[in-house]
This record gives C-alpha cells, structure tokens and sequence, in this order.
C-alpha cells in the first residue's frame, strides 16, 4: 500500500478488536484520509476522503464500544480537535475543540478512559476523560521543555498485578524522551 500514496504530514494508526486495521493520513494538501482493511495479508486498503483538512491527527479505536467507535484527534490552524466515526471515519461528528495547540495524542485505555494529550509550546499539555467523555481531570502539564516542531505519542502498558502505565514519547533538543505516569498526570 505505502506505494503511490503521498504522505504529507501525519500518519496515525489503529486496529480494532475484529482486527480491522485503519490507517488515517495526512496528504500534501492537508486533506485527512482514512484507510481500512481486513486482518488478511496483504492488506486491501479501502480509501476514505474525509473533507477535513488538518495540520497533525491521533486516530483511536474505543475497543470498549460494541461498535469499536473510532476517535480521531486533529490539529487544525493551532486548535486541537477531537471527533467520533461509527463507520470506520467515512463520517465523522461535529469536532470538539480541546485546546489550542499542535501535535495531539491520545490513547483510550482498557478501562475506556481517554488520555488525552498536544503539545502546546514546548509544554505537553493533557486532559483525562471518562468512558462517557466527562473531564475527569481538566487541562494540566505533562511535562515542559519539549522541541515545539517534535510531535509526541502516548501509549497505554500494563505492570505489575496489572497497574496502568501512560508512557509519553518526545523530543527534548533533538533526543528522543520518555516519561512514564501511574496516573496519566504526573510524568517522571
């Protein structure tokens, strides 16, 4: 699939709980395109224009929901944007702005709560959420001193006797960081 396709300036990816996979991209326009395919190699892509266009995306699939409900996080014109799909992203929800910001990144946890970060300067900003979308913890900084062109991604893991571990990746002057939480709000 990686030939012919032109990616500009994002690449996100998820699969389902079916082991559906879906790929959403950026182009060289802006345009945010979804693919998705069957759990059967090689992969057949089917393609998704979504008519939004955005600068950065996180797509998610909720693997709580009985309709693996997709979520995908943007960055449009420094505005953080977060949207719903019952349909693989062919159609999406009116988006809700988060925050002002760049690079989102998100992760949906076992449990359905969303980690919810972007990065806003050179800070890591966050929002923790409830399965049903409540702010459970309202905006507050991850960490600081970030690269600001960097990107960020957060990933979910779990340790011993099954405790929660958010993990953020970053760029602190040009070297790749991590830092780890217990909570999905204090980093170290």
């Amino acid at each position: 699939w990686a030939s012919g396709i032109s990616i500009g300036k994002g690449v996100s990816y998820d699969t389902s709980d079916a082991m559906r996979h879906i790929l959403g991209y950026i182009d060289q326009d802006d345009r945010i395109w979804m693919k998705t395919a069957d759990n059967i190699i090689p992969f057949t892509w089917v393609d998704a224009d979504t008519g939004i266009d955005a600068q950065a995306l996180c797509v998610r699939v909720d693997r709580r929901s009985q309709d693996q409900k997709l979520y995908m996080m943007t960055a449009e014109d420094s505005s953080i944007k977060l949207r719903t799909s019952l349909d693989e992203g062919t159609t999406w929800t009116m988006p809700e702005t988060i925050a002002t910001g760049t690079f989102p990144a998100f992760v949906i946890a076992r449990s359905g709560t969303q980690y919810i970060y972007w990065l806003d300067g050179t800070t890591i900003k966050g929002q923790i959420r409830s399965p049903q979308n409540d702010i459970l913890e309202a905006t507050f900084t991850a960490v600081s001193g970030v690269d600001t062109e960097s990107g960020i991604a957060v990933d979910e893991s779990y340790g011993n006797k099954g405790a929660l571990r958010i993990t953020l990746a970053y760029i602190v002057d040009g070297n790749a960081m991590t830092s780890v939480s217990y909570d999905g709000k204090t980093f170290s």
